[in-house]
């Protein structure tokens, strides 16, 4: 007599194919998890190295920061001067840069030099235009009649600004075109820093970013004019003092990953 055989051991050869599936498949996903990571850890390493070269362009943008105006000696207005848009400074120890601001002693108004003439002694003639009116203003002659003698002061100095450096796009330090686009001292430090992330990071892809922003901001700092370490109060309430700083944020983003630098210097005047 012959007899069922219900209760059988082990797995059918479906079973076994089902469960090896599932099984590669694990292995596949783990692998390929592994693998991201490990890729992910190689470029936050990376991004630590990257931080050292970020540190010494701070330092090197601190060495060419210079807040308080150049003065160029005790500039005077070398004759009254009506209207226009050029103007004579005499008693200059040095030739102030295109971009350098200026007020003028009795003038409403701060006034940018587009343009200006050797030294012929110590006197050079300014081409100006006013920048504390909106851009597309019809007349940005002097605001009045400049008398003879007023004393010019330096508020900005075009060299000492940190301001040249905004947009710098640190992918392009092997670009000559873009490099002939700025200052050569700017261009030299795009070379070094460019040189110095891409040694980090490796070349950069597609929507790779490595760029410098400079904006001016409003900070609140507490004051505390005892130095006791704590902010002083006013009938219990805390007190601020508001000061102007320049804001220099380094934007780095490689692969999926994007960090950003930042860094505060004190304006001058």
């Amino acid at each position: 007599m012959m007899r069922s055989k219900n209760n059988q051991k082990g797995l059918s050869i479906v079973e076994a194919i089902t469960a090896a599936s599932i099984l590669s498949l694990c292995i596949i996903v783990f692998m390929t998890l592994q693998s991201q990571q490990e890729q992910r850890f190689t470029l936050l390493r990376k991004f630590d190295k990257a931080a050292y070269a970020v540190d010494l362009m701070f330092e090197e943008l601190t060495a060419v920061y210079n807040p308080s105006p150049t003065q160029y000696g005790y500039p005077l207005v070398n004759a009254a001067t009506t209207p226009s848009n050029q103007i004579t400074i005499k008693d200059l120890s040095s030739l102030p840069s295109v971009g350098d601001q200026f007020v003028i002693s009795g003038v409403a108004g701060t006034y940018e030099i587009t343009a200006r003439t050797a030294l012929s002694g110590n006197t050079s003639v300014f081409t100006i235009e006013r920048k504390d009116i909106a851009s597309d203003s019809a007349n940005k002659n002097l605001a009045s009649t400049a008398a003879v003698n007023a004393v010019v002061r330096f508020t900005f100095n075009a060299n000492g600004s940190l301001s040249r450096y905004n947009s710098l796009d640190l992918i392009k330090f092997e670009d000559t075109a873009y490099q002939n686009t700025l200052d050569a001292d700017i261009s030299m430090n795009l070379i070094k820093w460019g040189g110095l992330l891409k040694e980090h990071l490796g070349r950069s892809f597609v929507d790779d970013k490595r760029i410098i922003e400079v904006s001016t901001v409003n900070v609140n700092q507490p004051v505390d004019n005892d130095n006791d370490g704590t902010t002083d109060q006013i009938g219990g309430v805390d007190q601020f003092t508001t000061s102007i700083r320049t804001k220099v944020t380094i934007r780095i983003k490689q692969d999926n990953i994007e960090e950003t630098f930042s860094n505060y210097y004190t304006n001058g005047s």
